[in-house]
């Protein structure tokens, strides 16, 4: 755990010096001002504009966390970087993750807040523990592709997850007019980090909504999952750099 704390560190450090990332947090900071300005009519619609800042760092920390040092030739840890596959990895999903968290976490409750809707204590720290688990998975998913895949094809990848998946299974089966595809699709968009699945969650947090207790399950086991994927693409790699 503390070569995995230490690598967080390292590569938080990293990110502080991208300007990239300093116009990020200036677009949220901004961002979360608005909210208060002009709040958001219920504390479900004050969680979905929060949670699409979490994105956004998610996003912008997270591209090429992994592809960007394999790139620069750092591509055979045991070499040029001796820390275990898994903490190296784990490490950039832990500082990405916490930045985006802490974004979605803070910008959720000031939006809830600031909103006119009536929300209870609890709700809003289920709200918020919901928010912060997604933002959790999407980062790790942004980190098993950035293993094997360059930062534009790793955020177009995020992107698509996350503008497909806001449509609900049922309107894309009746679009193409398949209704065994709703099923196969409610799985799909459990099994990825979907707006779809989050906002389930989320209306179940706040009691607007029925019990989602299966998605609250795929929400939580996704980190380990991608992270997983991401250590076998990346020994993978490894021994093809060693192969030439």
């Amino acid at each position: 755990m503390r070569l995995v704390l230490v690598e967080a560190r390292i590569f938080a450090m990293r990110l502080v010096r991208r300007r990239l990332v300093w116009v990020a947090l200036a677009l949220d900071a901004a961002a979360v001002a608005w909210l208060v300005v002009s709040p958001a009519g219920s504390p479900r619609a004050a969680f979905a504009a929060a949670h699409g800042l979490g994105v956004l760092t998610v996003l912008v920390l997270g591209s090429g966390c992994v592809a960007d040092d394999l790139s620069a030739g750092r591509l055979v840890p045991g070499a040029t970087h001796p820390v275990p596959r898994a903490a190296w990895i784990l490490g950039r999903w832990l500082a990405v993750a916490m930045a985006a968290a802490a974004v979605t976490v803070v910008a959720g409750v000031v939006a809830v807040w600031a909103g006119p809707g009536a929300a209870s204590a609890g709700s809003i720290a289920l709200g918020a523990a919901a928010s912060a688990a997604h933002v959790g998975a999407l980062a790790a998913l942004a980190v098993m592709l950035s293993c094997g895949a360059g930062g534009t094809a790793q955020v177009l990848v995020l992107l698509g997850v996350l503008v497909i998946g806001l449509v609900p299974p049922a309107v894309v089966a009746g679009a193409f007019a398949r209704a065994w595809l709703e099923p196969a699709l409610r799985v799909a968009w459990a099994a990825l980090p979907t707006p779809w699945a989050l906002d389930r969650v989320q209306g179940w947090a706040l009691g607007v909504e029925g019990a989602h207790p299966l998605l609250v399950v795929a929400l939580a086991a996704q980190p380990a999952v991608w992270l997983a994927a991401g250590t076998r693409v990346l020994r993978q790699a490894e021994l093809g750099a060693r192969g030439l």
